[in-house]
């Protein structure tokens, strides 16, 4: 099987793997991305007279590449000051307004402090969810609001 076919025939479930497994903070397409160059790798390295399938194998390559993001992820001491996110606060004067919507978002005092400069590991400490939840709502809830203040323009 060519390479070009390999690709055709497994895109789906490279969409549903990037879609599934997205990681806070990246774009979906660009972990789609990332499998598809895992794809081309395992095309070369895969033995089909080992006895699994190349999905199998696909699977468990783009598994481990994403469990060592999340580990790289979980060394970095991720801060997201409000300067940082300030495209999305440019045109809006009243900033209690923002506080009002962060505040009525799922985990909305969680991104506040994110957003003020606190470390993830610092908001993590004084609550009961794992890091990774933490940081995808967070995400979520700065896209959410990208998009809400993207209209008020």
């Amino acid at each position: 099987m060519t390479l070009e076919q390999r690709l055709q025939e497994n895109e789906q479930f490279i969409e549903r793997l990037s879609r599934h497994w997205h990681i806070g903070g990246t774009d979906k397409e660009d972990l789609a991305q990332e499998f598809r160059i895992i794809l081309m790798d395992c095309h070369t390295k895969f033995d089909d007279s080992r006895g699994a399938s190349f999905q199998t194998f696909l699977f468990s390559c783009c598994r481990n590449f994403v469990y060592k993001e999340l580990k790289k992820m979980k060394r970095m001491p991720l801060t997201v000051p409000l300067q940082e996110d300030s495209e999305l606060f440019a045109h809006v004067d009243d900033t209690g307004l923002i506080y009002e919507l962060i505040e009525q978002l799922p985990m909305g005092d969680l991104t506040r402090r994110l957003l003020e400069g606190e470390t993830l590991d610092e908001v993590v400490k004084n609550t009961e969810l794992s890091r990774s939840k933490l940081w995808r709502q967070h995400r979520e809830n700065v896209d959410f609001l990208k998009e809400y203040f993207s209209l008020m323009k």
